[in-house]
C-alpha cells in the first residue's frame, strides 16, 4: 500500500488521510502539519448512552436508550428528513424475561426427551445372549416393505463371546452372521486363561481342518490331472494329433515374438486381426509355443482340422484346414494356416488380447456323416436337409448331476435329470418357459363336447399377472371325485357356502379417519360413533396374522351384503355394502349403516370382529 502524502498547504491546509482516518491542519507556527481529529474507535465514542438523544445527533450513529433499554439508529432519508430508529424490539418488562425463560425450559426438555429415545434405541440395537434373538417380518406398508424395527441389527454370542450382524442375502432371507474371525477373548487384564486357551484352541483346530481339507484337494487335483492325460491319450488313440501346444493371444495381428498367435479375417496373408471365430479364416502362429517348445506344420494337409480352445473359459473354435504357409526363413519365424469355420461355442464367441489359446490339429474320421452318429452337446446341423432322430431300445440310464436337454432353436426347452434332495427347484423332468402368450405344456385330450382339445397347459401371460395352468376337462360331480377343480367352480361352491353361512375374518384393530392404516387394521370414515360410519378400508390380514388378501376380498365381499363390527361387549355396527374397491395393501367398502343396529362407541387400536353375510342380523 502506499505511503499517504501531504499536499501543498498553500492549496488545501485541511486533510484527511484516507488510510488512517485522521484529519490534519498546517498549523503556522509551528509550520508542520497537527492531528486536530481521529476517526472513533471505542466503543463509549460510537454508541451514545442516555435517557435522551445526544446533541447533536450527528456526533453518534447509535444511541442506546437508559429509559426503555432499547437501541437506536440515527437514519436519514433521501428528502434529508432525519430521526432515531429502534434496531429491535425491546425487552422491557420482566413478563418478557419469564416467557423467554418458560420457552427456553421447553426446548430443554424437548432435548432430555429426544436423548432419552436415542439411549433406548442404542439398548435395542445389541442383544446379549447365548440364543439367537427372535428375527421378526418385514412390515408392509401401502405395498412396501420395510425391516421390522423389532429387529436387532447385532447379537453378541455370550456363549461363544462372539458378536454377529443381521445380514439379508441375495434371496431376501435375514440370518445373523459372524463380523469377523472370533478371535473373542484376547489374554487382556479380566480375561481368565480357561477362556483364552479355549479360543485359541478353537482357531487351531479350524486352521488344521483347513490344512487337512487342502492336502485333500491336492490330491483329487492330482488324480483329475491324471485322468486328463489318459483322457488325452484315449483321444489321440481314436484322432491322432498332428500338432498341439498353447500360444497366447494377440489381437494386434503380430507373431514375432514366442509364443504368438493370431487370427486374420482373410487367406493368402490378407485382412486384418480379428478375435471373433465366426469371422476367422486364417490363424497365424509363432513357431515357438509359450513354452519355448518348436513345432512345424509342414505335415498339416487340406482337410485336416484345428480346433482353437481359450484356457479358463468354455469358447472354441473348430475350422477345416484350406493350406499351410512356410515363413520361418525369414527374421519373423512364423507359419500362417488357412481355414473355413466349422463351429464354436455362440455365433458370437470370441477369443479376447492376452488369452491362452490350445491348439490342437487332429485327422479328421475316415467315414461316416452328420446323420450316421449323435453329436456332442454344443453341436449343430447347418445342412437343412439332415435331422437327428433318436431312439431308445432300452431305458435311459442318468446318474446323479447328469442332465439330458432337448433344445430348440439353441434353447434348452426340456430338461431330464437326476434329481436330488439338496436342489429342490430342480425336476426330474422339466419343460422351461416359452415367450409371452405361448403356451410351454399341453396335455391332449376329449371335452366334454366330444372335441379333441388342450385339457390341461401352462401358458405364459403377457402383462404383469403372472403365468398361469389352465384346464377345461370335466370338473368334480362328488365330494370323492379325483377331478381337477377350477378356480371358477370352487368360487361358486365358496359362494353358496356364504351364502349360508356367512364369512367369519376375525378380529381387525380399528383405526378412526385421522389415524394411519397399519398391519391388521380397519380404519373408518370417522370416530367413535359407529351410527356414522360409511366407510372401511381393510388391510389384507387381521390382527392375529391371517392373511386373506384383496383378491379374496374382491371375489366374496359384495354389493347388498352386510358387514358386521362387534366386541364382546355392547359395541356394534352393522351396515349395508354399496360398493367395493381395491386399495394398494387392501380394500375400500362403502356402507350403508342400519341405525338400529349399532350401538356403543369404537375406540382407536380396540380390537373388533369382522363378518360378512347376506342377513342384516347374521
Amino acid at each position: 500500500m502506499a505511503a499517504f502524502q501531504f499536499p501543498d498547504p498553500a492549496v488545501n491546509p485541511t486533510v484527511v488521510n484516507p488510510i488512517t482516518g485522521s484529519t490534519y491542519q498546517w498549523k503556522e507556527p509551528p509550520g508542520k502539519w497537527v492531528l486536530i481529529a481521529q476517526p472513533k474507535t471505542q466503543v463509549s465514542d460510537l454508541i451514545w448512552e442516555g435517557d435522551n438523544p445526544p446533541a447533536p445527533p450527528e456526533d453518534y450513529k447509535l444511541w442506546y436508550s437508559t429509559d426503555t433499554l432499547e437501541l437506536y439508529f440515527y437514519y436519514c432519508d433521501d428528502n434529508g428528513t432525519c430521526a432515531w430508529i429502534p434496531t429491535s424490539k425491546p425487552i422491557t418488562m420482566l413478563d418478557d424475561l419469564d416467557t423467554a425463560v418458560a420457552e427456553l425450559r421447553t426446548d430443554i426438555q424437548a432435548v432430555n426427551i429426544a436423548t432419552s429415545e436415542n439411549e433406548n434405541r442404542i439398548g435395542r440395537t445389541i442383544f446379549f445372549s447365548d440364543t439367537a434373538p427372535t428375527i421378526f417380518p418385514d412390515e408392509v406398508y401401502d405395498d412396501v416393505s420395510f425391516p421390522s424395527e423389532l429387529n436387532y441389527k447385532f447379537w453378541y454370542d455370550t456363549a461363544r463371546l462372539e458378536l454377529l450382524i443381521l445380514f439379508r442375502d441375495e434371496d431376501g432371507d435375514d440370518s445373523y452372521v459372524p463380523v469377523s474371525i472370533p478371535l473373542e477373548a484376547l489374554p487382556d487384564p479380566g480375561v481368565s486363561t480357561e477362556v483364552f486357551t479355549y479360543t485359541t484352541g478353537r482357531l487351531q483346530t479350524a486352521i488344521e481342518e483347513n490344512y487337512l481339507h487342502n492336502l485333500a484337494q491336492d490330491t483329487s487335483i492330482d488324480n483329475i490331472k491324471n485322468d486328463i492325460v489318459e483322457l488325452e491319450e484315449e483321444i489321440d488313440a481314436i484322432a491322432p494329433s498332428v500338432e498341439r501346444g498353447v500360444w497366447k493371444f494377440n489381437l494386434g495381428g503380430a507373431v514375432s515374438s514366442r509364443g504368438q498367435i493370431t487370427m486374420y479375417d482373410g487367406m493368402d496373408q490378407a485382412g486384418s486381426p480379428i478375435g471373433l471365430f465366426k469371422g476367422a479364416q486364417s490363424v497365424w502362429l509363432n513357431e515357438l509355443d509359450s513354452n519355448g517348445t518348436p513345432h512345424g506344420f509342414a505335415n498339416v494337409v487340406e482337410g485336416d482340422l484345428l480346433e482353437l480352445f481359450v484356457e479358463g473359459d468354455a469358447d472354441y473354435g473348430l475350422f477345416t484346414v484350406v493350406a499351410t504357409h512356410d515363413e520361418t526363413e525369414g527374421a519373423n519365424k512364423y507359419w500362417v494356416i488357412d481355414v473355413e469355420f466349422v463351429r464354436s461355442l455362440s455365433a458370437d464367441s470370441t477369443v479376447d488380447n492376452q488369452d491362452k489359446l490350445r491348439v490342437k490339429i487332429i485327422k479328421p474320421p475316415s467315414a461316416g456323416d452328420n446323420t450316421s452318429y449323435l453329436m456332442k452337446y454344443g453341436d449343430t446341423i447347418d445342412d437343412a436337409d439332415s435331422e437327428v432322430k433318436f431312439k431308445w431300445n432300452e431305458d435311459v440310464s442318468l446318474v446323479a448331476n447328469e442332465n439330458f436337454d432337448i433344445q430348440i432353436d439353441d434353447v434348452p426347452r426340456i430338461k431330464i435329470r437326476t434329481p436330488t434332495n439338496t436342489d429342490p427347484d430342480t425336476a426330474a423332468v422339466q419343460i422351461e418357459r416359452f415367450e409371452d402368450n405361448t403356451k410351454s405344456f399341453a396335455i391332449r385330450g376329449k371335452s366334454i363336447n366330444g372335441n379333441l382339445v388342450d385339457l390341461l397347459y401352462a401358458y405364459g401371460d403377457g402383462g404383469d399377472e403372472g403365468d398361469g395352468i389352465a384346464y377345461y376337462g370335466k370338473q368334480p360331480d362328488k365330494t370323492n371325485s379325483a377331478n381337477i377343480a377350477t378356480g371358477g367352480f370352487v368360487a361358486k361352491k365358496v359362494n353358496k357356502a356364504i351364502s349360508a353361512a356367512g364369512l367369519l375374518l376375525g378380529e381387525y384393530q380399528y383405526r378412526r379417519n385421522n389415524d394411519s392404516s397399519v398391519s391388521g387394521s380397519i380404519k373408518s370414515n370417522g370416530t367413535t360413533n359407529p351410527k356414522v360410519l360409511s366407510q372401511f378400508d381393510m388391510r389384507e390380514q387381521n390382527k392375529t396374522g391371517v392373511w386373506h388378501g384383496k383378491d379374496f376380498y374382491l371375489t366374496y365381499i359384495v354389493v347388498n351384503m352386510f358387514i358386521h363390527i362387534h366386541n364382546n361387549g355392547n359395541d356394534s355396527y352393522v351396515g349395508k355394502i354399496t360398493s367395493i374397491s381395491e386399495l394398494s395393501n387392501g380394500v375400500r367398502i362403502q356402507t350403508s349403516p342400519i341405525d338400529s343396529l349399532c350401538a356403543g362407541n369404537f375406540y382407536v387400536d380396540s380390537r373388533y370382529d369382522v363378518s360378512f353375510s347376506y342377513s342384516k342380523y347374521f
